[in-house]
């Protein structure tokens, strides 16, 4: 069974016969249907709002069900009526039960200087001894976060792990929290225009694309009518279950097991779902995000950095080129295993 998978490999390998025990029963009928909606993409279209993803469509209302065997896609938590947590509030929670479950030992933060993993990292230094803390990163980290690491990591004394740009960090002991699901939580809308933000999410997407995602949302827990709207469910929805696992793509099994999304929790999805607090204010890219913006300028008590950092691709994780899949007991497979 398939844990994860990197789209743009699969024409190079999917015809292989080492592909056929990946394949679930009906994939000869799903895989010409998922090309023809355009459900996974191979290429990059600026600024193409499509029904699917760049990665992996896992539909986790179970409406849709994918053309290989796809393990862990894991459902929508049931949205509470008494749930009432602010974003602040989750945060908080989930980096104490993240330094507790640490039990005193190191928290490596995996940090790409993006709001995200800037977000968990902060969360965490509220519970965690200083000296407990290992940031890992890169110079496109420091860049990116501008003053941050020089004033609140070097600054305050924080170890951390400066790797090449081009190499993962070597991580020790103890457990390592990423940024990730943090986009699926709010949807990537910075690409969109400010008459894009008033758009039916149908007048978008061809006749057949929108019978397919009218049948997902009819199992959405959500009412989806604008663009926006439309983003956020493709991301919390379909693209859930690829951000759960790609920090444990490429990686060896006891590096992966120590792995842990700070965004992951019921909570956070819960919280996503019943639109507690405005994602965005406007269509102005500076107000995307705007709880963690807020969050943010609290705890480091200055907006300087909250109020003018641009969200943009930040990944701090290096994937070998030639890797295809991740199984679920933790083996990779790259393109020489289906040769």
């Amino acid at each position: 069974m398939i844990l994860n998978l990197l789209i743009h490999r699969l024409p190079e390998v999917v015809n292989s016969p080492k592909m056929d025990k990946f394949k679930a029963e009906l994939f000869d009928e799903l895989y010409p249907l998922y090309q023809k909606l355009e459900l996974e993409r191979y290429n990059a279209k600026d600024n193409l709002i499509t029904a699917g993803n760049m990665s992996l469509f896992a539909d986790r209302t179970g409406t849709i069900p994918h053309y290989l065997k796809i393990s862990g896609v894991t459902p929508l938590p049931k949205v509470e009526p008494t749930f009432n947590k602010s974003f602040k509030q989750i945060c908080l929670e989930t980096a104490k039960d993240l330094v507790d479950r640490a039990n005193g030992e190191q928290i490596v933060v995996s940090w790409s200087g993006g709001l995200d993993s800037t977000t968990a990292l902060f969360s965490l230094m509220q519970y965690a001894d200083p000296k407990q803390i290992l940031v890992a990163c890169n110079y496109y980290s420091i860049i990116e976060s501008g003053s941050v690491f020089d004033k609140f990591i070097k600054g305050r004394g924080i170890r951390y792990s400066l790797s090449t740009p081009m190499n993962n960090p070597e991580f020790s002991s103890g457990i390592i929290v990423s940024g990730y699901l943090g986009d699926q939580l709010f949807g990537k809308v910075q690409t969109l225009s400010q008459e894009q933000f008033t758009m039916n999410w149908r007048d978008s997407l061809t006749p057949d694309q929108v019978d397919c995602m009218e049948r997902i949302l009819n199992n959405y827990p959500l009412k989806v009518e604008t663009l926006p709207e439309f983003q956020a469910f493709i991301e919390l929805n379909s693209k859930w279950h690829m951000g759960q696992t790609n920090r444990k793509r490429n990686m060896p099994s006891q590096i992966a097991d120590r792995m842990y999304n700070f965004y992951e929790t019921d909570d956070f999805q819960r919280w996503s779902l019943g639109n507690y607090e405005p994602k965005f204010l406007s269509s102005d890219p500076l107000t995307f995000k705007w709880p963690i913006r807020c969050l943010l300028k609290e705890l480091m008590e200055t907006d300087y950095y909250s109020a003018n950092k641009v969200i943009q691709t930040s990944h701090y994780h290096i994937l070998d080129h030639k890797w295809v899949m991740l199984l679920e007991d933790g083996t990779n497979l790259y393109l020489k295993d289906f040769v």
